[in-house]
């Protein structure tokens, strides 16, 4: 009787262990080749969307339908020399990145927190946008060290006035370059 519960188990067993270890391998062998992806990047920006310099950390998100593209959310915290009364900026945005290797290309859109004036001008809301390139070294010593980041670009800011007459109601702009420099991870 136990010899034959012995042979019932081990034909029952035997398959459903075989079947987890080749899960377990699918799962490793799926997990290396994604985990060269870096999905959190932090890095400085100087003449960008938080005008002059701000700290940004931006985070990639991926879907499997899109092979090539990518989207990401942008927060920083930058200095605002043009308004005492607010002087920091926060620039939030939302990119689309385009590229399969290490250069990529990418679109935004957003805004910088919170309103505030320019060399005087009356309140502000400010929108953003950039356009550029983006290179993200792709360390193929060790997967989990950081990454060296570079982007550079257009990054214009679009003024909305709060005021709707006067002279302050004329929407401002003002074309700017930007460089990132930092790390991924």
């Amino acid at each position: 009787m136990k010899k034959c519960f012995l042979i019932i188990a081990s034909i029952i067993l035997l398959p459903l262990v075989s079947y987890c270890n080749n899960i377990g391998e699918d799962a490793m062998i799926q997990r290396d080749t994604t985990k060269h992806l870096k999905k959190n990047i932090i890095y400085a920006e100087f003449l960008g969307n938080g005008f002059p310099a701000s700290i940004n950390y931006e985070r990639m998100f991926s879907f499997k339908s899109m092979k090539k593209s990518q989207f990401s959310i942008r927060v920083g915290i930058g200095s605002n020399p043009l308004n005492w009364s607010h002087p920091y900026i926060f620039p939030v945005m939302i990119n689309y990145i385009y590229g399969k290797r290490s250069v990529k290309f990418y679109c935004g859109l957003g805004f910088n927190l919170p309103k505030g004036s320019w060399f005087g001008d009356g309140d502000y809301y400010n929108g953003t946008a950039s356009l550029g390139v983006r290179f993200v070294h792709q360390n193929k010593i060790s997967i989990t060290r950081p990454s060296f980041y570079f982007n550079f670009g257009m990054t214009p800011i679009i003024g909305i006035p709060t005021s709707r007459y006067g002279y302050y109601s004329k929407p401002k702009f003002f074309p700017m370059l930007g460089l990132g420099i930092g790390i991924a991870f």
